[in-house]
C-alpha cells in the first residue's frame, strides 16, 4: 500500500499565515503568488510535486507496497537533520507547522516512490494524473517537509523589508503595508493537460492575482533602490578585498575510495614517475570526478594544500579512512569580472543586508528552517 495524507481537498491552507511585518500578515497564498510572479523555482517545484504524486497514484493502483525499512530510514534521517530526538520534540515540530505524523510519512514516501519509478516516469506521466484532492492533500506537507518554505518565503520577505533599508525619511513617507487579498479560487487538477505532456505546471489557483502582482511591482521599486546601494561597484570591490582568498576558484580532479597504501603508491607514480593522474587513480580502484570549487567550499583537510597550489600539482589528503588524491587542473584568481565570483559576492552582500532587516522587522508564524541563509 502507499502512505498518503488524509488532508481534505480544499485550498484553505492558502490562508495560512507565514509571517507578519507590523500589522500586515502574509499568507501562503501571498508567498506562492510571489514565487509565481518571480518565476525562479515555481515550475521546477510543481513539476516535481506532480511527478511524485503520479508515482504515488501508480503505486496505489498497481498494488505496490512501500518498503517499510526505507521509509523508517527516511523518517530517522529527517528527525536527525532537525535534531528531533524524542517523540515529544517531533510532535511539537509538526504541531507548530500544522502537520501530522501521517502527512510527514506520506511526504517522505512520495520521494521513495519517485525514486523507485524513475525509469518508468515518462510513461507514468501519461496515464496517472494527480487529481484535485491528491494535490491539495500533499501541497502543504511538500512545501514544509522538503524545505521549500524557506526559499519561497525569502523571495517575498526580502521585498517586504526592503523599505526598512531605505533612508529613514523615504521609508517613513511610504504607505503602510496592506497586502492584497488572495482569493480562494475554484479548484482544478494540477496542470490540466492532454496526455503525453512532460510537464505538470502550476495550477491556476496558485498563480499571482493582478492586485497582488501590482503590489509586488511597487515593492520592487524599493527593492531595486536598495540593491543599487548594496551592490554598488564600491561595495562589491570592498567585499572582494575581504574575501579574495576564499573566492579563488579551482578546477580539481578528485580520486576517492582507494586504500591508504594504494593512494600513496598512486601519488608516487604520478609525482615521481610522471604517470597520468586518471590512469593512476584507475589502478588504485579510486572513484574519479572533476569538480569546480571556491576555496571556501573545499573541505578543511584539503584547503591548506590549495592555498599555494598551482595547476598541475597533485597531493594526497589522508582524511581518516578515505584518502583523497587531488589534482589541480586550473586556479582562477577572484575578480568582479568573473560571473561566478560576482554571484557569490552579491549573495554575501544581500545576506549581510537583508538577514538583520528580516530578524528585526519580520515575525515568523510558521518557522522555516534556514530562512535567513542563502
Amino acid at each position: 500500500m502507499s502512505v498518503k495524507s488524509n488532508a481534505p481537498g480544499s485550498i484553505e491552507f492558502l490562508e495560512y499565515g507565514i509571517f507578519t511585518v507590523g500589522e500586515a500578515c502574509f499568507t501562503l497564498g501571498h508567498v506562492l503568488g510571489a514565487v509565481d510572479h518571480y518565476g525562479d523555482a515555481a515550475e521546477v517545484f510543481w513539476n516535481r510535486l506532480g511527478d511524485s504524486l503520479a508515482c504515488e497514484r501508480y503505486a496505489d493502483e498497481e498494488g505496490f507496497v512501500i518498503d517499510e525499512e526505507r521509509l523508517q530510514a527516511a523518517l530517522d534521517d529527517f528527525r536527525y537533520r532537525f535534531d528531533l530526538v524524542s517523540a515529544e520534540q517531533t510532535e511539537r515540530w509538526l504541531r507548530e507547522r500544522r502537520l501530522t505524523e501521517d502527512a510527514l510519512a506520506g511526504s517522505l514516501a512520495r520521494v521513495l516512490w519517485a525514486e523507485r519509478f524513475r525509469e518508468e516516469l515518462p510513461e507514468i506521466r501519461r496515464y496517472f494524473h494527480p487529481g484535485r484532492e491528491e494535490l491539495t492533500g500533499a501541497l502543504w506537507s511538500e512545501i514544509v517537509v522538503h524545505g521549500h518554505l524557506a526559499d519561497f518565503s525569502r523571495v517575498l520577505a526580502e521585498r517586504v523589508v526592503a523599505r526598512f533599508l531605505l533612508p529613514r525619511e523615504r521609508e517613513e513617507s511610504l504607505p503602510d503595508i496592506r497586502p492584497a487579498a488572495v482569493p480562494l479560487r475554484g479548484l482544478g487538477v494540477i496542470g490540466e493537460r492532454s496526455g503525453g505532456s512532460s510537464s505538470f505546471g502550476c495550477p491556476d489557483w496558485a498563480r499571482c492575482t493582478d492586485d497582488w502582482r501590482n503590489q509586488l511591482r511597487e515593492m520592487d521599486t524599493h527593492y531595486e533602490a536598495v540593491l543599487g546601494e548594496i551592490l554598488s561597484p564600491r561595495m562589491l570591490e570592498s567585499a572582494l578585498m575581504s574575501r579574495r582568498l576564499d573566492l579563488i576558484r579551482f578546477t580539481l580532479k578528485i580520486a576517492t575510495g582507494a586504500s591508504l597504501n594504494g593512494a600513496r603508491e598512486a601519488l608516487l607514480c604520478i609525482t615521481e614517475d610522471g604517470e597520468d593522474f586518471d590512469r593512476a587513480a584507475e589502478r588504485a580502484s579510486a572513484l574519479l570526478q572533476e569538480r569546480e570549487l571556491f576555496l571556501d567550499q573545499v573541505p578543511d583537510s584539503a584547503a591548506p594544500h590549495l592555498v599555494s597550489a598551482v595547476p598541475g600539482e597533485t597531493f594526497l589528503v589522508e582524511d581518516g579512512d578515505r584518502p583523497i588524491l587531488v589534482r589541480v587542473v586550473e586556479r582562477i584568481p577572484a575578480t568582479v569580472d568573473d560571473p561566478a565570483v560576482l554571484r557569490r559576492l552579491e549573495t554575501i552582500l544581500l545576506n549581510r543586508a537583508f538577514a538583520p532587516a528580516i530578524r528585526e522587522n519580520l515575525r515568523w508564524i510558521v518557522p522555516p528552517e534556514g530562512h535567513h541563509d542563502r
